[in-house]
């Protein structure tokens, strides 16, 4: 074997070694952290297919950390709620048509509105959590799939 033929496989062992640890860190990107150690969803709450929402809630006097959770978790939910209560789709077409030398405008304009919240809510769940180190303050990712 000669030394260009070694060179020239352990040169592709190393591409393949470098594609799959950038592979295994796109994987890992939709959770990491920000630099100041907040997650991505804090400021961009967006997953592909999927509302979302963010609840959060302050430490409680009463209730401990079971109410801190119970508390975001509600907060989240009326923020999806309110998300996903109506969907208004609006289309409106103009067609324009020529008959005998005569032009003529054709309007068609549609609306639909779809209540999802029923469809939805059961779906949801808490994608990520994060509870800052300063304030304390919880903060839930809660998502659910969208509309088909």
């Amino acid at each position: 074997m000669t030394s260009s033929v070694v060179v020239s496989r352990i040169n592709r062992q190393f591409q393949l070694a470098i594609f799959f640890i950038l592979f295994l860190s796109s994987c890992t990107a939709s959770l990491q952290q920000k630099s100041d150690g907040r997650p991505h969803w804090l400021e961009e709450p967006l997953l592909e297919n999927h509302i979302t929402v963010i609840g959060s809630a302050s430490p409680q006097k009463i209730g401990g950390k079971e109410g801190q959770r119970r508390v975001a978790l509600s907060k989240a939910r009326a923020e999806l709620a309110k998300a996903i209560r109506v969907q208004v789709y609006d289309e409106l077409n103009i067609t324009k048509t020529e008959r005998n030398g005569q032009v003529g405008n054709e309007i068609q304009h549609r609306t639909q509105i779809k209540s999802l919240e029923i469809l939805r809510l059961n779906k949801a769940f808490v994608k990520d959590q994060w509870i800052d180190p300063v304030s304390h303050e919880l903060f839930y990712w809660y998502v659910t799939p969208a509309s088909e």
